[in-house]
């Protein structure tokens, strides 16, 4: 009885395993209606920030809808705490976004990608350029797209603090887990009936905090979006660099004239964004530096796949 609960339970896992080998479509859009920046993200009040609104029709696959055929009318308004939703254009006073159209392709799991046989998906989207809340608060974004469906982003503007520091000092160790602190605590410092006679430099800190890094789609991250976790305080993509990743395919579109389509802007990308305008500079010729880290802080690099 034992050997058959114990096969019965392997068996179980194996085909949970086997059945959970998905692909997401678009990482931070979990319906056909996608709003970047995506659900539950976080800003301060005054910064800039780009919106960009996609409406997938998928051609073949689990989520085929309407033989392919994008619809390409579709509504977005933005709406403050518990006001009217009003239309993103009067909301924000801008012009109204050109449509733009793409197909791109992704694989619905490991099946599909070792029989090579891709899901295409149309697109129809817009983006809004150079925004900014100004007002701290709970703001709800809207897009209503193939006549009664919905994707709603719940965003938090939050004030700035008081500034008490004229400067940071920032150390990341990169992959310093606690596995590894906590290793070279046991290593560096005696240890007398369990308790240590001194103390590494960082448990001396008044204060300690943890930041956790994974990305949107996966628990998994690399250095890119763990960098853009800690610098910028927003998730984003696996394989990402300050932007929230929209299935844009073209590395030129990407690049000319913004850097990339949804960024998250830092102090010094704002400059450099004003430079972009007056010069009609790429940021893809700037410098390129050889750690994702200080490439994070300093400036855009496109994201590819």
């Amino acid at each position: 009885m034992k050997k058959l609960s114990l096969s019965f339970v392997t068996s179980a896992c194996f085909l949970g395993l086997a059945s959970a080998q998905t692909f997401k479509r678009l990482g931070g859009c979990p319906t056909l209606g996608c709003v970047f920046p995506p659900d539950q993200t976080d800003f301060l009040a005054g910064a800039y920030f780009d919106i960009r609104v996609e409406v997938h029709a998928p051609v073949n696959g689990s989520e085929a809808y309407n033989n392919g055929v994008v619809n390409e009318k579709f509504d977005l308004c933005v709406q403050r705490g518990d006001g009217p939703c009003q239309d993103v254009k009067k909301f924000f006073k801008t012009k109204e976004s050109k449509l733009e159209t793409w197909s791109f392709q992704y694989f619905e799991d490991l099946f599909a990608r070792d029989a090579q046989a891709p899901t295409v998906v149309n697109v129809a989207s817009k983006v809004y350029r150079a925004l900014r809340l100004t007002k701290p608060g709970k703001y709800s974004v809207k897009l209503k797209y193939n006549r009664n469906m919905e994707t709603v982003a719940h965003w938090t503007v939050r004030e700035p603090k008081r500034r008490k520091a004229k400067n940071a000092i920032f150390f990341i160790g990169d992959g310093m887990t606690q596995p590894m602190i906590t290793a070279a605590r046991m290593i560096a410092h005696k240890s007398i009936n369990g308790k240590f006679q001194s103390l590494m430099q960082m448990d001396q800190m008044e204060y300690l905090g943890h930041q956790m890094t994974h990305s949107m789609d996966s628990y998994i991250t690399d250095s890119a979006n763990s960098a853009s976790a800690l610098y910028t305080g927003h998730k984003t993509h696996s394989g990402a660099l300050n932007v929230y990743v929209d299935s844009v395919r073209s590395f030129l579109i990407w690049c000319e004239p913004y850097p990339t389509t949804n960024a998250i802007l830092l102090v010094a990308q704002l400059i450099r964004r004003s430079e972009i305008r007056d010069n009609r500079r790429n940021l893809a010729q700037e410098t390129r530096w050889t750690s994702r880290y200080r490439d994070d802080c300093s400036h855009h690099r496109c994201y590819t796949r």
